[in-house]
């Protein structure tokens, strides 16, 4: 769903989308198991339930009461606009699996399987704030323990969601046409402007030392200036 709307000096233009991915196998890696037939359609590693965008352009009024006779003053302060794009969105899928062979099915970590998983107790998942937790741990390990050798681990290949986005970019733009054959642009842009910390997906592998850890995060804030003539 989109919604546009003009209120005077301010445009928005919002899109809301609810979705749900699911698949038999997300990677040219992730295997199909004839010792698990039962398992089919589950949730896809680009799976995001709900995600919300909302773009906005506000002409600043600076220049409000001037005309082109202020002169320098009106070319200064005419034109000037912010910008911006804010997303709110789920996390992705968190893959499960354990890189080791315990299924007997020859795949010893070399490729996702369907077979390859740690088993679940169905305990609820405790989920911390990476921030504030040590070795940034986002969920805690204790419902999941090694397969039985030899048998299909029993959970979904996703169980779990990773971090969710929480992204401003904003922008401070300039057009000043300065009679009569010449302007002067400007553009300040910021991508992720309150740089906060954006996780990507934890660790998904049980005999991993940072299993249920977060490894890495999206860019930090980034700034641009642009001035042209």
């Amino acid at each position: 769903m989109t919604f546009d709307k003009k209120a005077g000096s301010v445009r928005f233009l919002r899109a809301d989308t609810w979705s749900k991915a699911m698949n038999t196998s997300s990677t040219f890696t992730e295997y199909l198991s004839y010792r698990h037939p039962g398992r089919r359609e589950e949730l896809s590693t680009d799976d995001m339930t709900n995600d919300f965008a909302v773009t906005y352009l506000y002409d600043l009024p600076f220049a409000h009461g001037l005309s082109l006779t202020a002169g320098p003053a009106y070319t200064a302060l005419h034109g000037w606009q912010m910008t911006g794009i804010t997303r709110f969105s789920a996390g992705f899928p968190v893959t499960l699996q354990e890189t080791d062979d315990r299924s007997l099915c020859g795949r010893d970590g070399s490729g996702l399987s369907s077979v390859n998983l740690p088993n679940y107790n169905g305990q609820p998942i405790q989920r911390f704030n990476p921030r504030t937790t040590a070795a940034l741990q986002y969920f805690g390990p204790s419902p999941f323990s090694e397969m039985i050798l030899g048998a299909p681990g029993n959970p979904n290949r996703r169980l779990s969601r990773g971090s969710a986005l929480n992204n401003w970019d904003m922008g401070l733009l300039m057009n000043a046409q300065i009679p009569e054959r010449t302007a002067l642009l400007f553009r300040g842009e910021f991508l992720n402007v309150f740089n906060l910390a954006q996780f990507l997906t934890p660790v998904g592998n049980l005999i991993a030392s940072n299993f249920g850890q977060v490894t890495a995060g999206r860019d930090p804030r980034v700034g641009q200036v642009l001035v042209k003539f």
